[in-house]
């Protein structure tokens, strides 16, 4: 007996659980990459923000009500 042909309906449907499975496997990795982009952009700007109050007249200002001894 000859082997069967796969049909195009079989090849879509192995394709489909593929796609499902990637999208299993993608979805947190994706969440995790967005949520770690906006919390580092926001680390970022604290940082230049915390930078450019001490190099400015803001200094004693920042040292006084931070550290207050």
């Amino acid at each position: 007996m000859a082997a069967r042909k796969p049909s195009v309906e079989d090849c879509a449907l192995d394709s489909s659980r593929w796609e499902k499975t990637f999208q299993r496997i993608k979805m947190p990795i994706d969440h995790f990459i967005h949520d770690d982009t906006a919390s580092g952009l926001l680390l970022m700007g604290c940082t230049v923000l915390a930078l450019f109050l001490a190099n400015t007249g803001f200094a004693p200002i920042m040292t006084t009500s931070v550290i207050p001894w």
